[in-house]
């Protein structure tokens, strides 16, 4: 780099010292830290920055959607994104946002991070042939194990990944570049959508909806996009990735369907509480309408108790003396509290 050259780093987080210091070992590398979007633009307006390392997890914005933003505001500036916040999802959606690489902040990343700024410099400054960047795109395209696909405005599908072959359930690639795009979408509605958002955003995030496989099965899939677009704006094709999330919905979906029924049932739960107006003679009781019912014919209208029938010692003595038990002399009782004498006798 020379000596007026910089690399601007993009971070608001504490811990943006050992990315500094990890930059600082890239020959010549003046490092300007932005911790906002005022200090970004002066940067960027000077005429100086070589390089731009963004964090994830800002504040002010999305990473990823910056990192758009710089690859149409300052085409040819390489963009790196270095976060302790991502994953593998945050890679795949910094690169086809268009970054030029992913580090994470970790002690392996650190002493990555000088070599892939040298490499992204390099780049940018054409030292590598074309056949080289070729080589190293096809082979991040056809490793990663998230499905990536290039498609036209009408929907035709221009490229593939063997990951996303593998998920829509296709024979082989060569098929599946057969199949317009729209008639993968189960809701029609969900393109229209997301070509709202590319319209106006360039870019469109973690739209969740659902797609039809091969066999016609239904999945749930996380789709990130971004449009690609000419020297003029005009959009010429739309380069995304899929997620397949259809185990994560389908859980969702159980958890939330337990949810609900567990809240039918409680409703459905009547509680006996508060004062009850019962007949002092007969023993019925008035409900809320100003009926009078038999006890068992409230109780079960208020609750989930049901009721047994039988008869106690004391009505046993007073309507069946021949079958009664004689009494206990210590308490008045019948020798069997429970009247299970009574009712197997009764029952023959």
């Amino acid at each position: 780099m020379r000596r007026m050259d910089a690399i601007l780093l993009i971070d608001d987080t504490p811990d943006a010292g050992d990315v500094i210091r990890a930059l600082r070992g890239v020959d010549g590398a003046f490092v300007i830290h932005a911790r906002d979007a005022t200090t970004m633009d002066m940067a960027l307006d000077s005429g100086h920055v070589r390089l731009v390392v963004v964090e994830y997890a800002l504040a002010w914005i999305n990473g990823c959607k910056l990192v758009a933003n710089l690859s149409a505001r300052l085409p040819g500036l390489p963009v790196i994104m270095c976060t302790g916040a991502g994953d593998e999802r945050v890679a795949v959606d910094a690169i086809m946002a268009g970054a030029a690489d992913y580090v994470a902040k970790s002690a392996g990343g650190y002493a990555r991070l000088p070599r892939s700024a040298t490499h992204a410099l390099s780049d940018a400054m054409g030292s590598y042939s074309t056949g080289d960047v070729e080589r190293r795109y096809r082979s991040l395209f056809n490793a990663v194990p998230i499905g990536l696909y290039r498609t036209t405005a009408s929907g035709s599908i221009v490229e593939a990944n063997p990951a996303l072959v593998a998920m829509m359930g296709y024979p082989d690639r060569e098929t599946f570049l057969k199949v317009n795009a729209v008639d993968l979408y189960v809701r029609s509605e969900d393109r229209d959508q997301c070509l709202e958002v590319l319209d106006r955003d360039g870019i469109a995030t973690n739209l969740e909806i659902q797609m039809r496989r091969y066999d016609g099965s239904i999945i749930w899939v996380r789709d990130t996009t971004r449009a690609v677009t000419g020297p003029e704006g005009a959009i010429l094709c739309y380069e995304g990735a899929l997620e397949d999330i259809t185990q994560r919905v389908t859980v969702e979906q159980e958890r939330e369907k337990l949810i609900h029924d567990l809240r039918v049932a409680l409703a459905q739960v009547d509680t006996l509480r508060g004062l009850l107006p019962i007949c002092a003679q007969c023993k019925r009781i008035r409900d809320d309408r100003g009926y009078w019912q038999n006890v068992e014919v409230y109780v079960s209208g208020h609750s989930q108790a049901q009721f047994t029938h039988g008869l106690c010692p004391e009505c046993i003595r007073e309507l069946y003396p021949e079958f009664a038990e004689p009494e206990d002399a210590t308490d008045g009782h019948s020798a069997n509290p429970e009247g299970g004498s009574e009712h197997t006798r009764l029952n023959k």
